[in-house]
C-alpha cells in the first residue's frame, strides 16, 4: 500500500480515516463525527500527503467534501458496499484494509467489465 492512499469508511454515526501511520502500519488515523469534520481533518494532512488517492468504502461522500478536496486528490476510488459484504461490520479496520487492497489492485490494473446479453438478437 502506498503512503498517499487514504481510506474513508463511513457508518451512520462516524467516519473513520485509515492509512499508513508514522511507523508504516495500516491503522485508523482519525475518527470524525461529520463530513465537515472529515474535510477539516484531511486539510490538516502533512504536505507530503497532499496529492492523495482517496478510497471510499460504501457510498461516495457528499459533493461538498469532494469539491473541497478536488485540488488535493490525485484520484478517487469507490469500493462498493457489496464488495465488502462478507466482512463483519464491527471490524472497521479489516473492512478498510480490504477496501484499500481492492483499490490498490484496481489502480495497478483497472478492472474490466464485460456485458453479456442473453439474447443476441436485440434490435440495435
Amino acid at each position: 500500500m502506498n503512503d498517499g492512499l487514504l481510506t474513508l469508511l463511513a457508518s451512520p454515526r462516524r467516519i473513520d480515516l485509515f492509512g499508513l501511520d508514522d511507523r508504516g502500519l495500516f491503522a485508523r488515523l482519525a475518527r470524525a463525527g461529520s463530513w465537515s469534520e472529515t474535510r477539516a481533518i484531511l486539510a490538516m494532512l502533512p504536505a507530503r500527503r497532499r496529492r492523495l488517492t482517496l478510497v471510499v468504502a460504501g457510498q461516495l461522500p457528499p459533493p461538498s467534501l469532494l469539491d473541497g478536496l478536488a485540488s488535493d486528490l490525485h484520484s478517487l476510488v469507490l469500493v462498493p458496499d457489496n464488495w465488502l459484504a462478507a466482512l463483519p461490520t464491527h471490524q472497521p479496520r479489516l473492512r478498510a484494509r480490504h477496501a484499500t487492497r481492492l483499490a490498490a489492485l484496481h489502480l495497478d490494473e483497472p478492472i474490466l467489465t464485460v456485458t453479456a446479453f442473453d439474447d443476441d438478437d436485440l434490435p440495435f
